[in-house]
């Protein structure tokens, strides 16, 4: 599976507590509705196994700073998933001009957007 940059949310990232991701997704001027036409993926994968169950959420604003968001799709981590889990969300045909990751608990993610079938699929029906 082929992962541009410019479309990762997370790369190993250390979350100490409940938080966002360390990237945010600008899918620029005027806002373009990604989804619709060709399917979107948003793949979490597991860096470290989690001490316990973390809700990994797709959020989306039309501010960079996140002051107003609306969360579009999540799926839940379970506690104790081994390393290389990964736990695949069918994105959403409606979105804002950003978009990031944000987890509910302390763990170590690699999160992505993605239009190649991820490898392993497996849907999962906890999106908001």
């Amino acid at each position: 599976m082929y992962i541009d940059s410019r479309l990762e949310f997370s790369v190993k990232q250390v979350v100490a507590a409940a938080g966002p991701s360390t990237n945010v997704v600008d899918l620029g001027a005027p806002v373009r509705k990604i989804g619709p036409g060709r399917t979107m993926w948003v793949v979490v994968q597991v860096d470290a196994v989690p001490a316990a169950a973390i809700t990994a959420s797709i959020q989306t604003s039309a501010a960079e700073g996140f002051g107003t968001s609306s969360t579009i799709g999540s799926v839940v981590i379970p506690q104790d998933a081994p390393i290389g889990t990964r736990l695949v969300i069918g994105f959403p045909y409606t979105n804002q001009r950003y978009l990031r990751m944000n987890y509910s608990a302390a763990g170590t993610l690699s999160a992505w957007l993605t239009d190649q079938e991820p490898q392993s699929w497996e849907p999962y029906p906890a999106q908001v």
